[in-house]
């Protein structure tokens, strides 16, 4: 089975349509987690998908730092060996 990362969503080419709505689910799952119960944070999470680089910068600090994170985790997924 071959295992690929798009916009840091795992997608594999043996997963039926529902399955990948599944994992979607779990790649935003994911990111709230990995948020911490932090809810600037979170809210950044969620918009990182959303808002264009040049819109960031009109985000309060504490949102722009969850859309880095968001950022950071999506790049580290994307160059993970095991999804390569």
């Amino acid at each position: 089975m071959e295992i690929r990362v798009i916009r840091g969503i795992f997608y594999s080419k043996n997963l039926f349509t529902n399955n990948s709505i599944i994992i979607e689910l779990m790649n935003f799952l994911a990111h709230l987690y990995l948020s911490n119960e932090d809810e600037d944070l979170t809210v950044g999470n969620f918009l990182a998908d959303f808002i264009r680089n040049k819109d960031v910068e009109n985000l309060p600090e504490s949102i722009q730092k969850g859309v880095q994170l968001h950022r950071k985790i999506d790049s580290f997924t994307d160059a993970h060996p095991l999804v390569k």
